[in-house]
């Protein structure tokens, strides 16, 4: 438990030398300094894994995948419908960062370092849900923290169920990847909320028979 607060106050400090950071820093550099700074705290707290690894078919792995992005398609249009949200172009190294080093810095951070170490103390759902509480917490608006805290949610899930950082990782990166390139315009925003929540009850019955009896 000492480990565990001690690791959230080294969060705390790291977010506070990002904010100072970003008085005088471009963009992409204090996106950098954020994932060099989530890197240190892993390499700090991390516990190597007791064979945690659980071996999964190419369609359960796609179906996760799948499920994922489309949570991450509904969430995200609701959030812009309900708080006005324009999503806004960044930079192709803005870009490149947020789908290469973010990915893997924040889920060596909040799912193989955080959550794993809450699992260790508090139940599932307690650590799945205060593990992506801070997660979304480090995502500026209250646009983001909504869809960052549903997001993290699943990762966590998806992390508990393989116990493979390289796979949260790749969802994560592979939803980077789509919101830097895909910005839906405001008058489809309803449609695609709307196709996104019936592709995800879709996913989610098709697993569930196929999958996860």
């Amino acid at each position: 438990m000492i480990k565990l607060f001690a690791m959230i106050a080294a969060l705390a400090a790291a977010r506070a030398v990002t904010g100072i950071a970003s008085s005088f820093l471009e963009d992409y550099a204090v996106c950098l300094v954020s994932c060099l700074m989530y890197i240190l705290i892993s390499v700090l707290f991390y516990d190597k894994p007791k064979n945690e690894r659980k071996s999964f078919g190419i369609g359960k792995g796609a179906l996760m995948l799948l499920f994922f992005l489309c949570t991450s398609v509904f969430a995200s249009s609701l959030a812009s419908l309900a708080f006005s949200v324009t999503p806004q172009r960044v930079t192709a190294l803005r870009g490149a960062i947020a789908v290469v080093a973010v990915p893997f810095a924040e889920e060596l951070f909040f799912r193989a370092t955080l959550f794993k170490k809450l699992y260790t103390t508090l139940p599932l759902i307690p650590s799945v849900l205060i593990s992506s509480l801070i997660f979304a917490l480090c995502h500026g608006n209250v646009a983001a923290v909504t869809v960052s805290f549903l997001l993290g949610i699943i990762l966590a899930f998806i992390y508990r169920y393989t116990g493979r950082i390289m796979f949260v990782t790749l969802c994560h990166a592979v939803n980077n990847l789509l919101a830097a390139l895909v910005i839906i315009p405001q008058e489809l925003l309803l449609p695609v909320t709307a196709v996104s929540f019936f592709a995800l009850c879709l996913i989610f019955l098709l697993a569930k028979r196929k999958f996860f009896k």
